[in-house]
């Protein structure tokens, strides 16, 4: 988990969203929302050593004990696909 003082540094469409969530869910947000962020951005490609060609878009799977913050990136989800 990053410190505190790292999420002032985050885009501002990331710190809106992030706002409401302290501690682990926070931090929980913030994978999801970059993970639907990266989904936006279907045309950016990546070329890697001239013969393979990657999207931009990020896939995201959290595997965690119970409590510890998961439904958030559902919340993060649902409002993203409004």
């Amino acid at each position: 988990m990053p410190e505190p003082e790292r999420y002032g540094k985050l885009p501002q469409m990331l710190k809106i969203q992030l706002m409401i969530y302290q501690d682990v869910p926070k931090f929980m947000a913030m994978l999801a929302s970059i993970s639907d962020i990266s989904g936006i951005l279907p045309n950016l490609r990546f070329h890697h050593q001239g013969t393979y060609e990657y999207e931009a878009n990020l896939f995201l799977w959290i595997i965690a004990k119970y409590a510890s913050g998961k439904n958030v990136s559902n919340d993060i989800s649902a409002v993203q696909d409004k």
